[in-house]
């Protein structure tokens, strides 16, 4: 099944559910089905679980239609839908920008989704990844947000000396999810010793709730990053 264009697919795949349910209520019948089949399986599901039964069923109907016609007339179709799914979301945005809006979804997602939404950007559409990240800079400057991949350009020497303001359990928490590269930056500049322990409690740590291991990462960068 063809795709919305690659803007509208991202768009969709980031909007809180919550918002995207009072979206599909208010759209035709034919432009929430597009919707749902552009969404992750997960995210799909888990919408087409609280949609009212009428709406569910008429969507139902049209999914199966959608995969028996012919390839013009699909297109067509995703034309029309993109129009509407635009036109939607600046009646729920006020001033939407979708730059702007992608932006702040990828800002507040937690770091194993962002770098998930970061790679298919990247890998897609290099040129629109960098206008991106311009926005996405501009967002965190604004809010003061901190990606806990910022931890890359701290300073060795800021991290040495910073890094004991953290909990141990803090850090081996926000280190179970990380890149080697972050755990390489953040090992080397601490005592051997100091690294045993973190690596310990890793273990004991292994079974954390995603939340807490974000949480955990977002407390741990920041403290790195605070002078």
């Amino acid at each position: 099944m063809k795709k919305l264009n690659f803007n509208t697919w991202m768009l969709v795949r980031t909007i809180p559910p919550k918002d995207l349910l009072s979206i599909l209520m208010h759209i035709s019948d034919t432009s929430a089905a597009v919707i749902i089949m552009n969404m992750t399986v997960e995210g799909a599901a888990g919408l087409m679980k609280i949609i009212k039964p009428e709406k569910r069923e008429k969507i139902l109907s049209i999914l199966i239609d959608l995969e028996s016609i012919t390839e013009t007339a699909l297109n067509q179709i995703l034309d029309k839908v993109e129009e509407e799914i635009v036109r939607s979301l600046e009646v729920r945005y006020k001033d939407f920008n979708p730059k702007k809006h992608l932006a702040e979804m990828i800002c507040i997602s937690d770091t194993k989704e962002r770098s998930h939404m970061m790679s298919a950007i990247k890998e897609k559409k290099k040129t629109y990844f960098s206008i991106l990240e311009k926005e996405i800079k501009a967002y965190k400057e604004k809010h003061g947000v901190y990606f806990f991949e910022d931890i890359m350009g701290i300073r060795d020497m800021d991290i040495s000396s910073r890094i004991f303001r953290v909990d141990i359990g803090i850090i081996a928490m926000a280190l179970l999810d990380s890149t080697d590269a972050i755990k390489n930056k953040i090992f080397s500049n601490i005592p051997s010793r100091f690294r045993e322990i973190i690596e310990e409690d890793m273990k004991f740590a292994s079974g954390a709730d995603p939340e807490e291991i974000d949480e955990a990462q977002q407390t741990l960068v920041e403290a790195l990053i605070r002078p």
